[in-house]
Formats: structure tokens, C-alpha cells, sequence
């Protein structure tokens, strides 16, 4: 996951590394689509209009603005909170070891539903303070990646660790009902709903358990079909 980068940014300097990220972006759309959606939700920090629009607040929805359900990962308070978010998002989506689009955009849902779920379970707080930011997703997606890595022998342990420390954290600010780490934000992240860090870790497993499951639900189609293509070769022979 991360040689990646390092093989990236060395040889013709970092400008020329950067311009070869951004020409790569041509050939995936999902990635520019996310870029899009940041740019878009978050166009209150350059003083065009309001972020509550898109923010989730459980009145909200219930009100019927059922949108929130969907925009308010990409929603940030400040442009610290932004950088924060979604830079460690983006370097976790690019770095997934699964290639699949359809399942890398199947992931995030997953991981937002997961944060979500939790917040609203744990957190009293939401009906006033409201949910928005990439963090949960994005704790989601180290999850997924630390169990990624695990599935092969070279990285086990490496792995293991990435997700043994993804999981303590989540369950301690769980516990604790504070990010980790949360002086060092200078009240810049609003005020972070802890709970959903949790909840992305779960998302992130149970995606990650769904992903590995398919595959032997496909491998165990032919075995059905086996009867039917012997019954078809007999047809055949007596033809």
C-alpha cells in the first residue's frame, strides 16, 4: 500500500511525481466523483453559502431532507477539518488493495452507514451538534486495508498491527467519548462525535467479511450446473 507512494515521489522530483498522480486521475472516475463531491459540499469555506444544508441532524431527516443520509461525510467545519478528513481519506481509498470499482464505491456507503449507526446509538449530542466529516469513512477504510494486508503472508503482522491499532483507538474513544488526540485540534473539528470512528471500524470489517464471502459463493455455482452439463453432453451423444 504505501511502497506505492515512496516509489512515486522518487526519481524526477515532487513536481513531477504530483503531475503524474493528477494524470493518472483521467482513468478514474470514481476518484475524480469523490473530489467532485468534497469540492461541492464544502464550498462554504470559500464563503459560497451554508454547509447545514447537507450536514446530518437526526431532525433533520426526520423532517424529510433525506439527502443529509448521503452528503453529510463530505460536509466539513473547517478547512483544517477538511484537510484532516480527507486527506487521510484519500490516500486510504488509493491505496485499497481492491481494484474492483464497483466494490471500492460499495465500501464507503458501508463504512458512512457504520459511522453513522453508531452515532446515533451512542452519541445524545447529535440532535444538536449534527454529524459531518470524511473520519468515520475513513477509519472504516484503515479497517479495511489492515485486513487487506493480513491476507497475505508477507504482511500479516504488519497488518495485523494496522488494524489491532485502528480498532483500540476507535473502542477507547468509544469508551472515553473523546477523539484520541483531541487537544491537538484547538476545537478546529467542531465537536467530534467520537462514536462514528467506531462504527466506520465496524463498516469496514463487515464489508471487508462480504467481500470475502462472494467469491465462494461464485465458486460454488459450477458445482450446481455440473448435472445439468452432463445431462447435456447425454443429449448431445444421442444426437
Amino acid at each position: 500500500m504505501w511502497t506505492r507512494y515512496a516509489d512515486s515521489f522518487q526519481g524526477d522530483g515532487l513536481l513531477a511525481a504530483i503531475g503524474r498522480r493528477c494524470s493518472a486521475l483521467k482513468g478514474r472516475p470514481d476518484v475524480l466523483a469523490l473530489l467532485a463531491a468534497v469540492v461541492v459540499f464544502n464550498a462554504h469555506l470559500l464563503g459560497l453559502g451554508s454547509g447545514g444544508w447537507a450536514l446530518f441532524t437526526p431532525a433533520a431527516v426526520r423532517s424529510g431532507q433525506w439527502w443529509r443520509l448521503f452528503t453529510h461525510p463530505f460536509v466539513h467545519v473547517t478547512w483544517y477539518h477538511l484537510l484532516l478528513d480527507a486527506g487521510a481519506f484519500f490516500l486510504l481509498y488509493d491505496g485499497l488493495e481492491e481494484r474492483r470499482r464497483s466494490r471500492r464505491l460499495l465500501l464507503l456507503p458501508l463504512c458512512a452507514a457504520g459511522g453513522l449507526l453508531a452515532a446515533l446509538a451512542f452519541s445524545p449530542q447529535l440532535d444538536t451538534a449534527g454529524l459531518c466529516g470524511l473520519s468515520g469513512t475513513a477509519h472504516g477504510l484503515m479497517a479495511f486495508s489492515g485486513l487487506e494486508m493480513m491476507g497475505t503472508r508477507a504482511r500479516r503482522a504488519s497488518g495485523a498491527v494496522f488494524f489491532g491499532l485502528v480498532a483500540v483507538k476507535s473502542l477507547y474513544e468509544l469508551a472515553t467519548g473523546r477523539v484520541f488526540f483531541d487537544f491537538l485540534h484547538m476545537g478546529l473539528c467542531g465537536a467530534p462525535v467520537a462514536a462514528c470512528h467506531f462504527g466506520g471500524v465496524v463498516g469496514g470489517t463487515a464489508a471487508f467479511i462480504l467481500f470475502a464471502a462472494a467469491p465462494m459463493r461464485r465458486a460454488g455455482s459450477p458445482q450446481k450446473d455440473r448435472p445439468r452439463t452432463a445431462r447435456a453432453r447425454a443429449v448431445i451423444r444421442r444426437r
